[in-house]
């Protein structure tokens, strides 16, 4: 098996959208009010998985899609089991 380096460039958020995401709380009326709702940015993590999960393990590939995208590690690796089991990706290897 063949290991290297792989190099992935993501730009930030801008500094306004970053501070509303952390604050952003539930309206009143809705089903959880007052919880805070996740940070995370769900298109990002299932992008990066996509392309990570082609080359990484699902735990590693999860664990850096999360980090990317502000989840937890296992909101990730749920999302990577559902799409390597959607076969919306292939196995590395």
């Amino acid at each position: 098996m063949q290991r290297g380096e792989i190099t992935l460039v993501v730009e930030g958020a801008a500094a306004a959208s970053a501070a509303a995401a952390e604050t952003d709380i539930g309206e009143a009326g809705e089903a959880g009010a007052g919880e805070v709702k996740p940070v995370g940015d769900n298109t990002l993590l299932a992008r990066a998985l996509v392309l990570l999960l082609a080359e990484l393990p699902p735990a590693r590939a999860a664990a850096v899609a999360a980090q990317l995208a502000g989840v937890t590690r296992r909101e990730a690796y749920a999302l990577a089991q559902r799409l390597r089991a959607a076969s919306q990706v292939e196995p590395p290897g």
